[in-house]
């Protein structure tokens, strides 16, 4: 943003320059073809003959396609889609929805403790931080899924 300033400034400065040299240009050919009584031909400017060089040079030009060869027949490409689309619906079926059930209190407390487990992280509060944030950024979006509600995918 710093150089950008400048820039302006600078573009500014050249656009006003080369409006008073055409302005000066102009007034000096008017003079001249005033005094002369003649309007003298115009001619084109380098820079408005480099530009339509340029525009000649970039036009679009159409591109011959060569000939389809005769032992072959054209694919139709609308028709391989349709068969294409009907192939994967028919690749998809829904399944089932899983219930799972979760354990009761009364198995969780009948659950034996291991001696040896503990949920504590080594690294403390700074591992902790790290692998939240490593689960938000590899995690997959929900945007477009279906199990959570209010998401894009409701809305399609």
């Amino acid at each position: 943003m710093e150089d950008l300033v400048p820039l302006i400034f600078f573009l500014v400065i050249v656009g006003v320059n080369v409006l008073k040299f055409f302005i000066e240009k102009g007034g000096k050919a008017r003079k001249a073809s005033e005094q002369s009584g003649e309007s003298p031909p115009k001619r084109a400017s380098r820079i408005e003959t480099f530009f339509e060089e340029l525009a000649e040079q970039m036009a679009p030009k159409p591109t011959e396609l060569a000939d389809w060869p005769e032992g072959l027949a054209r694919p139709n490409y609308a028709e391989e889609m349709e068969e294409f689309q009907q192939e994967q619906a028919e690749a998809i079926k829904p399944t089932p929805d899983v219930v799972i059930q979760e354990p009761s209190l009364a198995a969780i407390i009948q659950m034996p403790m291991r001696q040896g487990s503990s949920f504590q992280l080594k690294g403390g509060s700074k591992t902790l931080r790290q692998a939240m944030l490593a689960h938000i950024v590899f995690s997959p979006p929900r945007a477009l899924d279906d199990a959570y509600s209010d998401t894009l995918a409701d809305y399609n």
